[in-house]
């Protein structure tokens, strides 16, 4: 499957330091062995699934996702959802309602995936990797989860969840 960011890529975005001090468990001040490195493996392997499972999801085919993956505006979307994922796992960093320091960061960059998924966005690269076919309507997503209906009891109001 496709990788979309890497250690490497955190450590340019935020600073080695910074990311030894969200890593660093045993207190080396290294991330590059041990258990420090499998939690640092997990956490990228956790934004990459995550990426790949947004865009799966709308059309793109696996070897698509490999000739994207190159994207570097997409490479950065996946990186700030790496430092969210980052950011939350230590609690000493979440704030009162639970949210870490790159919240904000991880949930801008999951709406951006989520445009170019639909093809509000397109990518430099998808003229190698193919178009996605979601945005040629080639791709049925099946019925909407919720379908919100008048509530019978009372005819003049709307259904649960107040559509």
């Amino acid at each position: 499957m496709a990788n979309w960011t890497s250690v490497e890529e955190l450590v340019r975005k935020l600073g080695r330091r910074r990311v030894i001090e969200l890593f660093d468990e045993d207190g080396d001040g290294t991330i590059d062995t041990g258990d420090d490195a499998t939690t640092v493996d997990d956490t990228v392997a956790a934004a990459n699934d995550e990426v790949t499972g947004v865009l799966l999801r709308k059309g793109f085919s696996a070897e698509q996702l490999n000739g994207l993956s190159e994207d570097a505006s997409l490479r950065r979307h996946a990186t700030s959802i790496l430092a969210q994922l980052a950011g939350e796992r230590k609690t000493e960093f979440l704030d009162a309602e639970g949210k870490g320091p790159y919240d904000a960061i991880g949930e801008r960059a999951r709406k951006e995936l989520e445009k170019f998924s639909r093809g509000e966005k397109r990518s430099r690269l998808e003229d190698q990797a193919g178009d996605n076919p979601i945005v040629g309507g080639d791709v049925n997503l099946g019925s909407p989860v919720f379908i919100f209906s008048r509530d019978p009891r009372n005819p003049g109001t709307s259904g649960p969840g107040g559509f």
